[in-house]
C-alpha cells in the first residue's frame, strides 16, 4: 500500500508540473479532426484478429502520440478554458492511454507481437537504440509509464471524474503486471480494481455499471491465480457482477455489446466459481450443492437472455462463436451436478480451466470485442 501511496504522489506531481517541461513544438496544421469522433476509428483499430488492422498499429501509434502532444502543447499554453475544451481534452487522454494499454497487454497475452507494435517506427518512448539487449521489455514499460502518467492526469484535468480513475486503476493493473516474472498480477494493483468494481460512479451515467464491466476486462488472465477464487477477493467481484450484471441490467444502449457482454462476464465468474469450488472439494456438502444449483441456474438464464432475448445483437457479434463455446459448458456442469444430487455415479468432474484459460474465452475482454462497430 505504501508502494502504491508513492506512485500516486509521484503521478500527481507529474500531471501537474507537466507542462513546466520543455515541449517539442507541433506543427499546428495537424490534423486532429478524427479524434471529434474517434470511437469508430479507434476501436476498429483495435481489431487485433485483423491482418490488416494489425499491420496498421505502428502508423495509428505515431499518428495518435503526434495527435496527444499536439493537444497536450495547446492544454500547457493554456488555449482549453472552457468546460467542454477540458472534457474534450480529458477524454483524449482517455483514449490515448487506453489504446497503450491495449497493446501491452494484448502483447501480454500472446495476441500480438512486439515487432506488430514497433513495425518500422523510430519515435520510441523510451528513446533507447534499438540494438540495445533490453530495449523490447524497457519499451513496453516505457509505454506504459506514459499511459499511467496520462491516465492519472485524465482524472483530475476538469475536476475530478470517477470513470476516468476507473481507466487509471485499469492501466495502473497492466503497468505492474508487465513488472512482473511471467506477467502475474500484483496484488494491490488487483485490489484497488476490485474495490472499484463494488463502487458507484458518478461521471457516467450511459452504464451504470460500466465499473464492473471495466474491472472484469482485465481480470481474465487465469492462469494468474489471483484471477480465480483462490484468492478470497475475488469475491467481492463476483457479489458486485450478481447485484449488478444481470439480464436488462445496462437497459437500451442502442445496439452496444455491454448489453449482452455484461451477462457474460457474470456468466464467466460462475464459472469460475463452479471451477473452484467442485476442484477444492472432494466432497460436496448440501450447501455447496445448493450454491452449484444457483450457478447453474444462473448460467441458464444468461444464456436464455443473451440467444433469445438479444439474439440480433448476439448475431452481429464478430465472436459468437465464443457465446456457444460458454453454452456448451453448461451441459457438462448440469449433467455432474445431477449426477451428485442422484448418487447414480455419474459425476464426471466438468474439464472448464482449458476453455477459462484459451485464446476463444479471452476474446469477449478484448476492447474491440465490446466496441465493435454493429453490422
Amino acid at each position: 500500500m505504501k508502494k502504491i501511496k508513492v506512485l500516486l504522489i509521484l503521478l500527481m506531481l507529474g500531471a501537474l508540473n507537466g507542462c513546466s517541461s520543455e515541449n517539442e513544438t507541433i506543427s499546428n496544421e495537424i490534423d486532429t479532426s478524427f479524434l471529434r469522433d474517434i470511437r469508430p476509428r479507434y476501436f476498429e483499430q483495435l481489431n487485433f484478429n485483423s491482418e490488416e488492422k494489425k499491420a496498421e498499429i505502428p502508423a495509428f501509434l505515431s499518428e495518435f502520440t503526434l495527435i496527444y502532444k499536439h493537444l497536450e502543447q495547446e492544454y500547457c499554453e493554456g488555449m482549453y478554458s472552457s468546460n467542454s475544451d477540458l472534457e474534450y481534452f480529458r477524454l483524449a487522454s482517455n483514449y490515448y492511454s487506453f489504446v497503450l494499454l491495449a497493446l501491452v497487454r494484448a502483447y501480454m497475452d500472446d495476441i500480438i507481437s512486439f515487432d506488430e507494435i514497433i513495425g518500422s517506427r523510430t519515435d520510441y518512448f523510451s528513446n533507447l537504440d534499438p540494438n540495445n539487449e533490453n530495449f523490447e521489455m524497457e519499451e513496453l514499460k516505457s509505454m506504459m509509464e506514459r499511459a499511467e502518467e496520462v491516465s492519472y492526469f485524465s482524472v483530475y484535468v476538469n475536476g475530478y471524474n470517477d470513470k476516468s480513475y476507473g481507466f487509471f486503476l485499469a492501466i495502473r493493473q497492466i503497468h505492474e503486471r508487465l513488472l512482473n516474472e511471467n506477467f502475474v498480477n500484483d496484488a494491490a494493483a488487483q485490489d484497488a480494481i476490485i474495490y472499484y468494481s463494488n463502487t458507484d460512479i458518478n461521471d457516467f451515467t450511459i452504464i451504470s455499471n460500466w465499473n464492473v464491466l471495466m474491472s472484469m476486462v482485465t481480470i481474465n488472465n487465469y492462469s494468474d491465480s489471483l484471477n480465480t477464487f483462490q484468492y478470497p477477493k475475488m469475491n467481492i467481484l463476483f457479489a458486485s457482477a450478481n447485484r449488478r450484471l444481470v439480464p436488462n441490467s445496462l437497459g437500451d444502449l442502442n445496439d452496444r455489446y455491454p448489453v449482452i457482454l455484461g451477462p457474460m462476464y457474470r456468466f464467466d465468474l460462475l464459472m469460475k466459481k463452479i471451477d473452484h469450488l467442485i476442484n477444492t472439494n472432494t466432497i460436496l456438502s448440501e450447501e455447496d450443492l445448493n450454491d452449484l444449483d444457483q450457478y447453474i441456474s444462473g448460467l441458464i438464464l444468461i444464456s436464455k437472455f443473451i440467444e433469445n432475448d438479444q439474439s440480433s445483437l448476439l448475431n452481429s457479434w464478430e465472436f459468437t462463436e465464443t457465446f456457444f463455446q460458454r453454452k456448451q459448458k453448461i451441459d457438462g456442469i448440469k449433467a455432474y451436478y445431477d449426477g451428485l444430487v442422484e448418487d447414480n455415479g455419474l459425476n464426471e468432474i466438468p474439464e472448464l480451466r482449458p476453455f477459462l484459460e484459451s485464446k476463444d474465452f479471452n476474446q469477449a475482454y478484448q476492447c474491440y470485442s465490446c466496441h465493435q462497430s454493429p453490422n
